[in-house]
């Protein structure tokens, strides 16, 4: 029994150090204050999105409905009002880290109108993708692409590896919860606006 008490706090301290460094990418850019407002968003959009059911499970079982009718059927899940105040709601600081207002054209309809958009690499969002790319292939991918582009609304491979039960994304993660969080109310104020 007494041999088994230090294999406990040897298995304990390297549980610790792999929860630590779930979200060290985060710390190295964003202050308290600012992974508070971060957490907020993403409670926020996986609660709408899931509506009370495991994340993951409740996307598996979206797949089939946004191959029929659109990543939109996915959208309808979010208050627009309650997306808004919630944006509304971060400090200034979180919100210029990640986000600018980017002014947009409808040619159609002949007007002109402010949607979110990226702010660019020189901005911690960014930084972040981009430090937490090194250990994850495909946030590596998506921030090159999100770089490239300039927008959180191109599609790369978003969508397959969120999606996908194949997927490389592990939904528990806090990190991979943000970046979809991020993502959703990006695209969903663009299609709102």
């Amino acid at each position: 029994m007494i041999k088994l008490i230090p294999i406990f706090f040897v298995l304990l301290t390297l549980h610790s150090c792999k929860s630590q460094q779930n979200i060290s990418e985060l710390e190295n850019h964003f202050n308290k204050q600012q992974i508070d407002d971060l957490r907020k968003l993403t409670d926020f959009v996986i609660t709408e999105v899931s509506q009370g059911k495991d994340f993951k499970s409740s996307l598996m079982n979206l797949d089939e409905e946004i191959a029929n009718h659109g990543i939109e059927i996915l959208l309808t899940r979010i208050d627009y009002q309650k997306q808004k105040e919630i944006i509304k709601s971060i400090d200034k600081s979180t919100y210029d880290e990640i986000w600018t207002k980017c002014l947009t054209q409808d040619f159609r309809r002949d007007i002109e109108y402010y949607v979110l958009c990226s702010n660019g690499p020189d901005f911690e969002y960014q930084k972040y993708l981009h430090e937490l790319g090194k250990r994850i292939p495909y946030v590596k991918e998506y921030a090159e692409k999100l770089t490239a582009s300039g927008d959180l609304g191109h599609d790369f491979n978003f969508w397959y590896y969120y999606l996908s039960p194949e997927g490389p994304v592990n939904h528990s993660d806090f990190n991979a919860q943000l970046i979809f969080a991020i993502h959703i109310l990006t695209l969903y104020d663009q299609l709102n606006n």
